[in-house]
């Protein structure tokens, strides 16, 4: 994907593509926001503009922009943490390949993807490169929590925050390069929140979630003593998924809304209202916000 293929991120792109227009993009850039808006495609859209042989910068498909799509590049090095964490070693790579010749002669490109799982001692091992790397080196880091990331890296890199997609192209992505149908398309285009990622996940699971929805239902009018273990563990697998448990409560109170304005809701007003609540809260919180908790605050009451 080149970087005028990018969705939705006019305001990154005019950053990005200013910068590289007039050759001042800085060595270091953390790139930010939730998971499936572009990031890594922009990463890459990055490297294909530095490297391209075509006429275009990086919109020709050339066989450098291809290699670079494909994550064959010599000079391209994307690097995801082992397991959940990018240790110090994955970092001396980095330093390492720093200070060697680029294969091609032209820009060397390293993408660090979920930095904020960087360790203290990576983290810290990365610094003075971030300050200082060798002319032709780029080093991008792609977050979906900065928070995390310690100020001391933030410090040495241009930062530019990414949003989430609208919803119309959300669509377009699913039904051109996931071949869903106009109509599942439109739904999980719906309740993603603005991410693909999300989007093709809650399809991939979507009998899973389904299935969690129908038992929550039954939750939400009491929960029996020898249905309780398996509730409870329901609730903990649903609290690990921000967007997957927000799904599930929408569907809930979709759901009661429906048979409310039918006359045929089981629930009182009081609990679709109780459940409206949850649902607002859940969409602003902050890191603080314990999900589990308040999920079990709302159901086991």
């Amino acid at each position: 994907m080149n970087l005028s293929e990018i969705k939705s991120q006019s305001v990154p792109l005019m950053i990005i593509n200013n910068l590289l227009s007039r050759n001042r993009l800085p060595a270091a850039v953390v790139m930010h926001g939730q998971n499936g808006v572009g990031k890594f495609n922009t990463a890459l859209g990055i490297a294909k503009y530095l490297n391209c042989s075509g006429e275009n910068r990086g919109e020709d498909n050339c066989n450098d922009c291809s290699r670079i799509e494909s994550l064959t590049y010599p000079d391209l090095h994307v690097f995801d943490p082992e397991g959940k964490q990018i240790k110090i070693e994955q970092v001396r790579e980095i330093i390492r390949n720093l200070s060697l010749k680029s294969f091609e002669n032209k820009h060397k490109v390293f993408i660090i993807k979920e930095a904020e799982s960087l360790t203290v001692e990576a983290a810290n091992c990365l610094l003075k490169s971030l300050e200082e790397p060798p002319p032709g080196n780029f080093i991008i880091l792609i977050s979906s929590n900065i928070e995390k990331i310690l100020p001391t890296i933030l410090s040495r890199c241009l930062i530019i925050k990414f949003g989430i997609l609208k919803s119309g192209d959300v669509n377009a992505i699913l039904r051109d390069k996931y071949n869903l149908s106009e109509t599942d398309a439109d739904y999980f285009s719906s309740i993603c929140g603005g991410s693909v990622s999300n989007a093709v996940c809650y399809y991939e699971n979507r009998e899973q979630i389904v299935e969690n929805f129908e038992f929550l239902k039954q939750g939400v009018c009491g929960v029996g003593q020898n249905e309780m273990p398996d509730f409870m563990k329901l609730l903990e697998e649903i609290s690990s998924d921000k967007w997957s448990a927000l799904i599930v409560l929408n569907l809930l109170l979709e759901d009661y809304m429906k048979l409310f304005l039918s006359g045929g809701c089981p629930v009182e007003l009081k609990r679709i209202a109780e459940l409206r609540e949850l649902i607002d809260r859940f969409k602003v919180s902050s890191a603080n916000f314990n999900l589990r908790l308040s999920l079990e605050n709302f159901f086991l009451k």
